[in-house]
């Protein structure tokens, strides 16, 4: 598949309220748009890393700069790029920078898709289904807070939820969720790496009380050996986000039994031809796995899906509000409606949760909207 020309964007889009992220609260979403351009369709990719690297160890200003200087040089406009695994050979001499690739990757999945006539989340090999969906609570000013929006999320049936776990809330914020929330509500915590395994293990040990779907990332990303001991004497499945960028650590994870439960998140490991992988080595070692988002516009949110439609993701995906969250963004949003799935057990009824319909129109199914796209430009480069 030739690509005539590429077009990167660093766009800066304005948040209706705060986002909290690492206890940092943010007004902006910084991103990247990566355009591949063939005739008269384009592919379209997005790495949103964060606006710095505290989220991960990327930024987008940074992210914009290494496409821009180092790696879309790399890959000359006019070349034939046949597949995935030819585009990733000519950007290996770029170590690390996963997001950047993964924009690149990202692009050239949906320009592909278009020009085959058929959605994205198909051409990578996943299955048309609703896509259960559940969502995320960082910091809020007041337990109060947290509790009203926990009500809501019950309210409205979405499946799971994930609470970010701050010093102080802890183990109470996760009484008062699991009591709002009772079970079926799948109920996970995410302690960010936040935890000393040698000095804060009893605390870990007591979330085992709540019957929590997982403990998402408790120890640094690095120390898979200290998730696999804790693992292995802890009745409550750990999962593994930050910890996973490479389908190198999701073998490691694997081979140590680090834990039981993977993100799987088409920016951090460099695009949806990686998550793929990961996801079957995953799947195939009997780990669950689910379709992980950070804050971005509904461009990544439809990569995102893609990778949720993939057989090995079997619990509900990352769901943001994007009404809420986004002033506006160049994207289209998809918005999570009851749909009814069976119950889990033998001659349990079924039930009725939040999921998302997958789109049938080719690629990720819209073009951004290219006056929005401009208005939130702080910076480009053309490749042609």
């Amino acid at each position: 598949m030739r690509i005539d020309s590429w077009e990167i964007r660093l766009l800066r889009l304005p948040l209706a309220k705060p986002f909290y992220t690492t206890d940092r609260a943010v007004d902006h979403c910084d991103t990247v748009y990566v355009a591949a351009r063939c005739g008269e369709s384009t592919g379209w990719g997005e790495a949103a890393p964060g606006n710095a690297p505290f989220l991960t160890s990327e930024s987008a200003s940074g992210v914009f700069a290494l496409l821009r200087d180092h790696l879309l040089p790399l890959l000359p406009p006019r070349h034939g790029w046949e597949s995935a695994e030819t585009l990733a050979e000519a950007m290996a001499p770029i170590r690390g920078n996963r997001y950047a690739k993964g924009a690149v990757d990202m692009a050239w999945h949906d320009l592909n898709a278009r020009k085959k006539e058929k959605p994205l989340w198909e051409t990578i090999g996943g299955k048309a289904r609703p896509i259960e969906v559940g969502l995320t609570f960082d910091r809020l000013p007041t337990h109060e807070d947290l509790y009203a929006e926990l009500e809501r999320a019950k309210n409205e049936k979405f499946h799971r939820v994930t609470l970010k776990m701050r010093p102080g809330w802890e183990v109470q914020a996760v009484s008062a969720a699991r009591a709002i929330a009772p079970w079926p509500t799948l109920l996970s915590v995410d302690l960010e790496g936040a935890l000393d395994p040698s000095e804060q293990g009893e605390m870990l040990y007591r979330l085992q009380d709540f019957m929590l779907a997982a403990v998402e990332q408790p120890f640094d990303p690095a120390d898979l050996l200290s998730h696999a001991i804790f693992q292995e004497s802890f009745r409550t499945p750990l999962a593994l986000d930050e910890s996973i960028s490479s389908l190198l650590d999701a073998q490691i994870a694997l081979d140590l039994q680090s834990g039981r439960v993977f993100a799987l998140k088409p920016g951090r490991l460099g695009g949806l031809s990686q998550a793929a992988l990961v996801g079957e080595a995953a799947r195939e070692a009997d780990a669950a796995c689910y379709a992980g988002f950070d804050l971005g516009s509904s461009v990544a949110y439809r990569h995102m899906l893609a990778a949720a439609a993939l057989e090995s993701c079997t619990l509900p995906a990352d769901y943001v509000r994007f009404g809420e969250i986004f002033v506006e963004e160049p994207g289209r949003a998809l918005v999570p409606e009851l749909r009814e799935f069976p119950g889990k057990k033998e001659n349990e009824p079924p039930k009725e949760w939040r999921a998302i319909d997958l789109w049938s129109e080719p690629g990720i199914g819209f073009d951004p909207d290219p006056e929005l796209i401009e208005n939130y430009t702080v910076e480009k480069a053309v490749f042609a």
